[in-house]
């Protein structure tokens, strides 16, 4: 039995929020402003992530050993996409800011971005209780819901916004991925086209629409979205991706096969790449680059998701040469 990519592999990216208007007064009463901290605000602000890093590197002792220090170097390192050690410095600056709901909302945004959506809930549970009608701090619950497997949650809680801004694009994405997530595959559909009606040419909307047309069965419709992807995003590593696994959904394992080679030559440290071409070469019989592939995944990802599958995979094939 070969390994299966799911669709949702190559759709992580949900959006979450940085939080509502509640915000701007919060971050105030942390004491951010003025000197040193005002400047690394402006630059995380402006997008300069590795400018703010190095500038929080370069302050004084007695301000890196305060929680403010610990709250902006947390921000920093989740900007940079650096979820594990944004949830170290987070976790310093909760402890001892514990009444903040600035600290806690971006703690809670990088534990469901380093896989611990569950510990994540209570926060924003408790941020909900303060601010019920925050919209972005609902669509992070749901998010979290979902991250956390509890799909029917995070469908339930999307369709409330949805129904509310329907011109939200956010919650109308979100929506098709826990609707895809949940099964529903019908709804994922529509919900993308809503949200391809919002951001024309989005990467993950026509992503999202292939997968979901997928699974609905609307064959026309997935390859019209993963053309439309990669006719916009050649070079994009998740849209080979796709593409790779709408070839393999037609029964086109050669062509499969091409599309994930070209994803792993494009973005060489893309475990989910190696993955999938691992996945499609087993399939095609070819048991050595199967097992490179494979090798070159848990390098990657040691600690990744499908790293066990992998391993159970290798141990049969090895055993079985």
């Amino acid at each position: 039995m070969t390994l299966r990519l799911q669709p949702m592999v190559l759709l992580c990216l949900a959006f979450l929020a940085c939080g509502g208007p509640w915000r701007q007064t919060e971050s105030d009463n942390l004491g951010l402003e003025g000197g040193a901290f005002d400047r690394v605000r402006f630059m995380l602000s402006g997008g300069r992530v590795i400018e703010a890093g190095q500038s929080l590197s370069e302050l004084p002792v007695n301000l890196r050993e305060t929680p403010q220090w610990a709250y902006l170097m947390g921000r920093t390192q989740l900007l940079s996409g650096h979820a594990d050690r944004a949830v170290g410095y987070l976790e310093d600056a909760h402890r001892r800011m514990p009444a903040s709901a600035a600290v806690k909302n971006d703690l809670a945004v990088a534990l469901v971005r380093a896989g611990k959506a569950r510990h994540a809930l209570p926060l924003l549970d408790g941020l909900l209780a303060a601010h019920p009608k925050d919209p972005d701090l609902r669509l992070n619950q749901a998010v979290a819901l979902q991250s956390a497997g509890r799909t029917a949650d995070a469908q339930e809680t999307l369709s409330r916004l949805a129904r509310e801004r329907p011109d939200w694009f956010d919650a109308r994405f979100n929506l098709g991925l826990a609707a895809l997530a949940n099964g529903d595959a019908q709804t994922a559909v529509f919900e993308f086209r809503q949200a391809a009606r919002l951001k024309a040419g989005d990467r993950d909307v026509l992503l999202g629409l292939a997968a979901a047309c997928t699974r609905f069965q609307d064959h026309v419709c997935s390859e019209q979205a993963i053309r439309e992807a990669i006719s916009r995003f050649p070079e994009d590593p998740k849209v080979l991706m796709g593409w790779g696994n709408q070839q393999e959904a037609s029964g086109k394992l050669e062509e499969a096969r091409h599309a994930f080679g070209k994803s792993t030559q494009v973005a060489p440290n893309c475990a989910d790449c190696w993955y999938g071409l691992g996945r499609i070469q087993e399939r095609l019989g070819d048991k050595k680059a199967t097992v490179r592939s494979y090798e070159r995944h848990l390098e990657i990802a040691p600690e990744g998701m499908t790293a066990n599958p992998v391993r159970m995979r290798l141990k049969v094939i090895q055993e079985g040469k």
